[in-house]
């Protein structure tokens, strides 16, 4: 039953990812935003002992999760070079930590580059994601 609810997740995700593609920016970047609110609050919180569920870790959803995460890291980016406010510089550098903690990894494991992030807590990865997540929520009422 679990492995059920995990590829029922993994694809969930991945259907909203590919759809949101065509969404207006506003509707995108807010997606993206609670997306990786919710990827790096609800491990946050679980690890705090604040809530009793965590995101299913099997290897599909993970794998689903961190090209959403990696997408939005870009988004992050992207919304930073564009925009011209006092969060510019966080939200560049917030996107660029994302995206390289969420690629590196993965291209080492898959024997693609030679050299890996070291270790990084898991706390801070996650502190991470809530950060990214709020920023591009802001990007969303600072571009409308």
């Amino acid at each position: 039953m679990s492995q059920i609810v995990n590829n029922i997740l993994a694809i969930g995700i991945a259907v909203l990812l590919f759809v949101s593609i065509k969404f207006p920016k506003v509707i995108k970047h807010s997606i993206y935003g609670i997306a990786l609110l919710i990827a790096g609050a609800v491990p946050l919180l679980n690890r705090l002992g604040i809530i009793g569920f965590n995101i299913p870790n099997s290897p599909i959803v993970i794998y689903v999760l961190n090209i959403m995460i990696a997408v939005t890291g870009g988004t992050l980016i992207w919304e930073a070079i564009k925009e011209d406010s006092l969060i510019r510089w966080p939200t560049f550098a917030i996107g660029g930590a994302i995206i390289a903690m969420s690629i590196i990894p993965a291209l080492y494991n898959a024997g693609a580059i030679t050299f890996n992030i070291p270790s990084i807590p898991e706390m801070t990865i996650y502190i991470i994601r809530v950060l990214g997540g709020i920023l591009l929520i802001l990007a969303v009422f600072l571009i409308g």
